[in-house]
């Protein structure tokens, strides 16, 4: 199976590198990490989908989705190690640091870590291995997008440096609510509140923080085999939507006071409606008892965010 996948990956990714070599753009390296990252980003869309229709795994299109899922991951596989075995020559031809091999090398490493955890879920069905899983996706969307914007020829934008920390700390804020969006989808805790702003009726519902985040147990149970109460799945919920308020607060605030710098101008705009899309999917899966578009949505805009503040978090960090 195995052999058969690497096959097929290699393969696969004859078509992008392809489209690539013939393409009129001169900077082809550049245009190979955007196309990966292009794949990548549809790479956790179907995770999402597959993850939100774990029940239904078992029907034709599912089936689809999952060896689909397994070709793509190959792909992108041959494609990133395609980029770092560029970003090698060009590194021991120019000695540049945006060619420095050691983000590609880190990525390969990521997605092999994200494929054998990805092979650990089809036997241990744990909320953690699941959330990991995501998180590595999602990190390695952000490695492709900064590895993408040190090839930009971006202008330094002076007095932006103040807005390194902040930034920094809505990048660490946004990374510990993308792993509360996987343990709450993980742990089947969407429905715990189905009302907003308040839950179950109550501005602070009751709650079992202990069990709803003990990281070692089996999904809806605890780590003594037990279903996890509505009180541990409310925690979960709660903490998820309370820390989208500071996610919400302090991104906002760092794209608002980016809006004054000409370099720094478009992405800020475009990370205000990333968060207002966001926040807007988040508050209407709740009142629309969580309909799957809207999650797939909600994913998609999460991974919008990732791209979008690490693009801002570099171009800030150009600055200093």
């Amino acid at each position: 199976m195995l052999i058969q996948l690497a096959t097929f990956g290699l393969i696969a990714a004859l078509l992008p590198l392809s489209i690539v070599w013939v393409s009129e753009n001169t900077d082809k390296y550049r245009k190979l990490i955007e196309f990966t990252l292009l794949l990548c980003f549809s790479l956790i869309m179907f995770g999402s989908y597959l993850r939100l229709n774990e029940s239904n795994s078992i029907t034709p299109t599912i089936a689809w989705f999952q060896i689909s899922h397994r070709y793509l991951a190959m792909t992108i596989g041959v494609l990133i190690l395609s980029i770092s075995m560029i970003a090698w020559r060009k590194w021991l031809q120019q000695r540049e640091s945006r060619f420095s091999p050691f983000l590609p090398m880190l990525m390969l490493g990521l997605l092999c870590l994200q494929g054998a955890i990805g092979a650990l879920t089809m036997t241990l069905k744990q909320p953690l291995i699941v959330t990991s899983q995501l998180l590595l996706g999602m990190s390695l969307l952000a490695l492709l997008t900064w590895q993408g914007a040190r090839l930009n020829d971006h202008r330094s934008v002076s007095r932006a440096s103040m807005l390194q920390l902040p930034a920094l700390l809505s990048g660490i804020l946004l990374t510990l609510q993308l792993a509360l969006g996987g343990w709450v989808s993980s742990n089947y805790a969407a429905l715990a509140c189905t009302d907003f702003p308040l839950c179950q009726g109550m501005l602070w519902p009751p709650m079992d923080l202990p069990h709803g985040f003990a990281l070692w147990h089996d999904r809806g149970t605890t780590s003594s085999g037990e279903s996890l109460s509505l009180q541990a799945l409310t925690a979960i919920h709660w903490v998820h939507r309370g820390i989208a308020f500071a996610v919400l607060a302090l991104t906002s605030w760092v794209a608002i006071q980016a809006l004054a710098f000409d370099g720094l101008r478009r992405t800020s705009f475009w990370l205000l409606s990333g968060l207002i899309l966001q926040f807007s999917t988040g508050i209407l899966m709740v009142l629309l008892n969580f309909p799957l578009t809207l999650a797939l949505i909600h994913t998609g805009g999460a991974a919008l965010l990732v791209i979008l503040l690490t693009t801002l978090n570099f171009k800030i960090r150009r600055a200093g």
